[in-house]
């Protein structure tokens, strides 16, 4: 059951960024970069919200990892990844909850889905504020050590 929910992530990401004009050469990279986020999910699964983090974390540093070898932006990738993880039927479920005045399902259904709508917002914060700054930090060493080189 797993490897069927991960290829039908693969496939239904693939056709969503076709939908989305995601670049052809770029399409298998951005449905792999969901499918293996998804599946970081699913192997956390007792665990949602945890999952959800972690499997944004991968979908962003899968993301960073592609915009850099495939010299494109990272959001071509990271847009679409996301896309399964975003907790479309928890909203629905706490919009119909409120809709039919049962308040207390309706809060915490809207407390579930702003944990999963902050976990996937902070997991891309941190790695991508992560990459920017070692990225920043080595292409500084990398310009002090061509400056010193050029002294000699």
């Amino acid at each position: 059951m797993f490897f069927i929910k991960c290829a039908a992530i693969f496939i239904g990401t693939f056709g969503y960024a076709t939908i989305i004009n995601i670049p052809k050469k770029h399409l298998f990279h951005t449905a792999f970069t969901a499918m293996a986020g998804y599946c970081v999910f699913l192997l956390m699964l007792p665990s949602e919200i945890i999952g959800c983090f972690l499997g944004a974390c991968v979908i962003a540093a899968l993301g960073e990892i592609f915009s850099r070898t495939l010299k494109d932006a990272a959001t071509l990738f990271i847009i679409p990844g996301i896309i399964p993880l975003v907790p479309g039927a928890k909203l629905y479920n706490m919009t119909l909850s409120l809709i039919r005045q049962d308040f207390n399902e309706a809060a915490t259904l809207g407390v579930q889905v702003l944990m999963y709508a902050g976990g996937i917002a902070i997991a891309i914060l941190l790695v991508s504020s992560t990459v920017r700054s070692v990225t920043g930090y080595a292409s500084k060493l990398k310009k002090n050590k061509r400056k010193g080189s050029l002294q000699r």
